[in-house]
């Protein structure tokens, strides 16, 4: 999944200026054609459009695995989606 560039680019713009906890989940999984996936989702609260607050969940990339799943690579490919993603020091 290729998430728009102006979608992630607006998004990126809102966690900039987000001021809450944010959650980094991650989940890895093989898809039945042998491809090796990387999903990850920011968790965070947002104020509601009506009241208090609400629990969202955006995911923030899709990366294929192409190599063995060492920590190390696994480490390396999450620090540059959240840097990309400009959340590394939230």
């Amino acid at each position: 999944m290729v998430i728009p560039l102006v979608v992630q680019e607006t998004f990126i713009e809102e966690l900039k200026h987000h001021t809450g906890a944010m959650y980094l989940g991650l989940d890895a999984w093989q898809l039945p054609n042998g491809y090796d996936v990387l999903g990850t989702v920011i968790h965070r609260l947002v104020k509601g459009k009506t009241a208090g607050f609400q629990l969202e969940a955006v995911p923030l990339n899709f990366v294929s695995l192409e190599e063995s799943h060492t920590g190390l690579y696994l480490a390396e490919t999450v620090r540059l989606i959240v840097e990309k993603f400009g959340v590394q020091d939230k």
